[in-house]
């Protein structure tokens, strides 16, 4: 049930599914992933993430960002941190789904890095961007994979 006691399922339980899919609790809307991903594969990652430990291999421990003590990461903390000029800065952990950016230049934020889009125009005819009619923008293999991708390392 929804918090407000009506037949539904709870905003908790989709920040949940979220927290267990991309390590975040906002995504896109769920259809909207399912429809990116595709049900069968939707289904392998709940149940790859839900295994038991034991049956599971460890990947191997990514390299880690750069960490700012006592903070989390964000689009806003980075674009200061790393003076890049954004007037909208979008972050995303594993760097595969954002929300779309609304004001220009802006830019999209990893862990090790970003991408600045001087305009609209440039942003929506970014090969590796997908631009969902709603709220979502998936890119498939990472913010990395897209041109003009700044690594930073500290």
């Amino acid at each position: 049930k929804a918090k407000d006691g009506k037949p539904g399922v709870s905003l908790d339980w989709f920040n949940m599914l979220y927290q267990v899919l991309l390590g975040q609790e906002k995504g896109p809307r769920f259809g909207s992933f399912v429809a990116v991903y595709g049900i069968n594969n939707t289904i392998e990652m709940i149940d790859g993430r839900l295994a038991p430990a034991s049956s599971v291999k460890k990947p191997k421990k990514k390299e880690a960002g750069p960490k700012i003590p006592g903070t989390s990461l964000s689009g806003k903390i980075l674009n200061k941190r790393w003076s890049v000029g954004a007037e909208h800065a979008l972050y995303s952990k594993d760097s595969n789904w954002y929300h779309k950016l609304a004001r220009f230049p802006g830019a999209l934020f990893d862990p090790n890095g970003y991408v600045l889009f001087e305009t609209r125009e440039a942003y929506e005819r970014c090969p590796g961007l997908t631009i969902g009619t709603t709220d979502s923008v998936h890119v498939s293999a990472g913010i990395a994979s897209l041109p003009g991708y700044v690594r930073r390392s500290e």
